[in-house]
């Protein structure tokens, strides 16, 4: 019998036999104490990056919310004030409707055209809790002002 010039150790002609694998046996604790002790304390120090991250995410959400919600309050006074106006009542009176639907409005101007009447109500952003915490960690949100603007056709009056 010759052997096989490749190297194989098997006799010329015949493949080489594949060991057969046993199957793995699932690791015990023994196995796991190198990574154990490299990996200590890893769960927590993860978990003190990700929390922090995670709540500053969700006031930021929440502070964008409150801003979306400041705005549609000025869209609804500039347009109450707008009809108020258009209806023919006077500068004051739809200044009063603006204030009754926007309790923050801090300025309301109305123009009144001959046939056109615009109103910008404009409320500034009051730092509430959340929001000072927010606009401190992330540098001067709360300075801002939300406004919003409506015209309307006056009505002729028979």
């Amino acid at each position: 019998m010759r052997r096989d010039p490749g190297g194989s150790g098997g006799p010329t002609g015949v493949a080489p036999s594949r060991r057969t694998l046993s199957p793995r046996r699932p690791l015990s604790p023994r196995h796991l104490r190198g990574t154990r002790r490299t990996e200590r304390g890893a769960v927590t120090a993860e978990a003190a990056l990700v929390i922090p991250s995670l709540v500053l995410v969700t006031l930021a959400l929440v502070w964008a919310i409150s801003l979306v919600a400041l705005r549609i309050a000025a869209i609804d006074a500039s347009r109450e004030a707008a009809r108020v106006a258009a209806r023919g009542e006077s500068v004051a009176a739809a200044r009063t409707a603006a204030r009754r639907v926007a309790e923050g409005a801090s300025a309301v101007h109305v123009e009144v055209g001959a046939e056109l009447v615009r109103v910008r109500v404009e409320m500034p952003v009051v730092p509430t809790a959340l929001g000072g915490l927010l606009g401190s960690a992330l540098g001067g949100l709360t300075d801002a002002t939300v406004d919003a603007e409506a015209t309307a056709v006056r009505e002729v009056l028979p």
